[in-house]
């Protein structure tokens, strides 16, 4: 049996790039529940994409069984759920938590919108994962898809046309503002990360053969890619075509309404959870009980809303 057990003091929460996560942890003895310090605790965080970012570094200790690692989010971090493993020798424990990193304090809105309030009636981090499958959702329902399309090679791109020649890699997609289909917060081609991708083709060889292509985002809002074969080498001449998967970002689309479609998506989720709030706190049903009886479904109705403003723009000034 391990003689220590690792108690997290702090829920984690929503994190935005930028912002510093301070990890903090006390460490009991599993028998008489006192505080216990063992020779070394470190700390190893995983990304999204699997990449490890810290390993297996020591945490500060302050001698009473209490550790902390204060990590920098990257300005560049990718959006997603990262994994935290807290590591003890001498009867080598260890335990793994989570935090997740947004663009924004989607966790703060998704409380007030819903009626929940911030007295952790559900955790963080089970309200982090309905946030983030929320966004998961919305960027299927915002973004227009195009599929087994070719690049547009008559596009003027430094005022040459875009052939498959045996050198050229240089190509555009047909329609312009390709869109973070993944919701990583990057746009990124086949080939460009280890995870994470919103521009994927293939070509076909002389022979009919489909190959993987890739691909390179060169500027998004322009639609410019460089694509090549996997090696890195120009397609041949002999090629009989590039076909792209990618997504695009509609007229009408915005920052601000997509947020909105996510934070009232997530308060529905929410919602639902609580089966209607029949499942929660006196607190929160006192702060939340004008949504259940005004409209259960206000929330779900009005993300549909905004996501149909955002696919399809107003017209003659009609909202």
């Amino acid at each position: 049996m391990n003689r220590y057990l690792i108690i997290e003091t702090e829920e984690t929460g929503i994190y935005e790039r930028g912002d510093n996560y301070f990890l903090h942890v006390t460490i009991k003895d599993v028998l008489t529940r006192a505080d216990a310090s063992p020779s070394t605790c470190s700390v190893t965080i995983n990304d999204p994409c699997g990449v490890t970012l810290i390993d297996n570094v020591s945490m500060a200790s302050d001698g009473s069984g209490i550790y902390s690692y204060d990590y920098s989010v990257p300005a560049d971090a990718v959006y997603g759920k990262y994994e935290v493993i807290i590591y003890t020798t001498d009867h080598t424990m260890k335990k793994t938590y989570n935090f997740h990193i947004f663009p924004w304090d989607a966790n703060h809105d998704v409380r007030d919108a819903s009626g929940v309030g911030q007295n952790k009636s559900i955790s963080d981090s089970a309200l982090n994962k309905e946030i983030w499958d929320a966004y998961k959702e919305a960027l299927e329902s915002v973004f227009v898809f195009h599929d087994y399309e070719q690049p547009n090679y008559c596009a003027s791109i430094n005022k040459e046309c875009a052939v498959i020649n045996g050198t050229n890699t240089a190509f555009k997609t047909k329609f312009p503002n390709i869109a973070d289909h993944d919701g990583d917060g990057v746009i990124t081609g086949y080939g460009e990360q280890s995870c994470g991708t919103d521009v994927s083709g293939i070509w076909i060889d002389e022979n009919g053969i489909c190959r993987e292509s890739n691909i390179v985002v060169e500027d998004a809002e322009c639609g410019r890619l460089t694509i090549t074969q996997l090696s890195g080498v120009a397609i041949p001449a002999t090629a009989k075509g590039i076909y792209l998967k990618y997504y695009v970002k509609m007229p009408n689309y915005s920052d601000i309404l997509f947020r909105d479609a996510v934070n009232y998506l997530a308060s529905h989720k929410v919602l639902v959870r609580f089966g209607e709030l029949e499942r929660a706190s006196t607190a929160d049903l006192n702060s939340a009980q004008n949504i259940k009886y005004v409209d259960p479904k206000r929330m779900f109705k009005e993300y549909r809303r905004i996501i149909r403003k955002i696919r399809k723009p107003p017209i003659s000034g009609v909202q």
